[in-house]
């Protein structure tokens, strides 16, 4: 959940509902998003997806207004473009009333999964999750599940990537922009070898 600019709060996250607030279910689960004013009253809610599952981790201001989505998607239909293989990250950015601008997959032929994402100085965006791809997208994967980091620009298109872990698995949970313009990024790891 993030606070709008116009005092309201953007809540987010998945749903397989067809029924009380939810008036439209693409297949399986879907990305949920749900507009409110200051004082919680519904001004609009949306589903994005297609006929697989699709999870909606995080959220973060536009850089040009509107809000940023990110989770992942098994789908290659409704609104998704383009599946490479199991699970992708899926980015979406929507308008202020919940209309999508664009959206991009990332990833490999396995499991890519995106799970926090936050706006950069430079006007672009640093998305952190997991990955057990070592194709596609993905490069330099060091077993079982990594850190993998995207950095991408106002429009989704990917400026870098970068996995980090070791051969057991390793999930990043959260990351931020740093005073110094880098990056921490906060998880997991179950590893004794590679970078841990």
């Amino acid at each position: 959940v993030i606070e709008t600019p116009d005092g309201g709060y953007l809540t987010v996250g998945y749903t397989n509902s067809l029924d009380g607030d939810i008036t439209l279910n693409k297949g399986e689960r879907d990305f949920y998003v749900v507009k409110t004013n200051v004082d919680g009253v519904i001004e609009w809610q949306y589903t994005y997806g297609g006929s697989e599952n699709d999870y909606c981790y995080a959220v973060c201001l536009g850089i040009y207004g509107g809000y940023v989505l990110a989770g992942s998607t098994q789908s290659n239909d409704g609104d998704v473009t383009l599946n490479q293989g199991e699970d992708d990250y899926w980015i979406i950015k929507i308008d202020d009333l919940g209309n999508i601008e664009w959206q991009k997959t990332y990833g490999g032929t396995t499991s890519d999964t995106a799970l926090d994402i936050e706006r950069t100085s430079d006007g672009g965006y640093i998305v952190a999750g997991r990955s057990q791809s070592n194709d596609g997208d993905v490069t330099g994967q060091h077993g079982a599940l990594d850190y993998w980091i995207l950095k991408i620009d106002t429009l989704g298109n990917l400026n870098w990537q970068k996995c980090y872990g070791s051969t057991d698995s390793d999930e990043a949970k959260a990351i931020i922009e740093t005073s110094d313009g880098g990056f921490v990024a906060v998880g997991y790891s179950y590893g004794f070898d590679g970078d841990v």
